[in-house]
């Protein structure tokens, strides 16, 4: 059986090249935000290690997949700087040199690939304190602000083999966020204004039409049940309509930096993936500091990604989805769950 192979990728948190050590850099105004709280581990960036093996993981699906595709569900950056959205077109689409060892890698998509923002896309480029302690997060940016005026957008993709297709409804899940809200400091969408939108241009249901599984690419979480990192409720009463009204089966995400299978959120599945490459082990001078201060370091979330496959029977869209952990250096699948969806 013919079926669509996706590599889902989340959270990817590029910073900018540290030419001496590799990787990102970090520096004291980042440090004090990650220990003020978990909400800003973003602020890390990302991991030289968790792109080669990224690399890797695309290279397996694409050597044993007839039809792969890449989808980023946002926080593309750490802060939303214009240097960062540049290291992670380079490596997206192309190649990535680190400065410090001269070592390349990326996936070479060409720009062929699928992706959203998030809400560190929205930040205005600045990780410091020099006009207090949330001048990294509040603020325009008008960068973020001009990739997010095409969506929401529908992109239809064929199954190959099949005469189905699948749907992706992608949509900005920070849109609604004012830059200077509590809602940016707390990490919280509001998207209310998108869900609309995006109902609006979905077709009107055509029993002639080749059968087609709806997809909804998002940024937030729609299943987190706190006040941090959640939604507000505006935007989950219009996300219950979208689903229901817009017939949608399945929902993609991140945000929460851990991955995990949901049966049902307001209504449709959602396979939420972790962060992916952002750091996930905290710089040797940094834990040496700590220790001579007799503090104990919290653990960083584990780098996940997600492989879908989606296929086509006579009544019924099969959908694969398939858990991957970083270990060591490469992406090991822990969970298989299969979802039957007759659409």
């Amino acid at each position: 059986m013919t079926a669509l192979t996706l590599l889902h990728i989340s959270d990817l948190h590029f910073g900018e090249l540290d030419a001496i050590r590799g990787g990102s850099g970090l520096n004291a105004a980042t440090k004090g935000w990650w220990q003020l709280l978990p909400l800003f581990d973003g602020f890390l960036g990302h991991g030289h290690d968790s792109l080669v093996a990224l690399e890797e993981l695309h290279d397996e699906l694409k050597d044993s997949a007839a039809d792969l595709r890449v989808l980023a569900t946002g926080d593309l950056t750490a802060n939303g700087a214009l240097p960062q959205f540049a290291i992670a077109d380079r490596y997206l689409s192309h190649q990535l040199i680190d400065p410090a060892t001269g070592v390349s890698c990326g996936l070479n998509l060409g720009g062929q690939h699928l992706q959203i923002l998030g809400n560190h896309d929205r930040w205005p480029g600045a990780p410091n304190a020099a006009y207090g302690p949330l001048s990294g997060i509040v603020g325009e940016n008008p960068h973020a602000a001009k990739l997010a005026s095409s969506l929401p957008s529908v992109t239809v993709v064929p199954i190959a083999g099949s005469n189905a297709n699948v749907m992706f409804v992608s949509i900005d899940s920070d849109a609604d966020v004012g830059p200077n809200s509590s809602a940016r400091v707390f990490a919280r969408g509001s998207f209310s204004s998108q869900c609309r939108k995006a109902l609006a241009l979905l077709p009107a249901p055509d029993p002639k039409a080749p059968p087609c599984l709806r997809v909804l690419v998002i940024h937030h979480s729609p299943s987190c049940p706190d006040y941090v990192l959640g939604i507000d409720k505006a935007s989950g009463d219009a996300l219950r309509e979208l689903i229901e009204k817009g017939r949608i089966s399945v929902m993609l995400c991140g945000h929460r930096h851990n991955a995990e299978f949901v049966t049902t959120t307001h209504g449709a599945v959602e396979l939420r993936c972790g962060t992916t490459t952002q750091r996930s082990k905290l710089p040797e001078h940094w834990r040496l500091a700590h220790a001579q201060e007799g503090i104990k370091l919290r653990k960083l979330e584990k780098n996940t990604a997600l492989v879908h496959r989606v296929s086509r029977t006579s009544k019924h869209f099969i959908w694969e989805a398939q858990m991957r952990v970083l270990r060591r250096d490469h992406f090991e699948i822990t969970e298989t769950r299969l979802f039957n969806f007759r659409v």
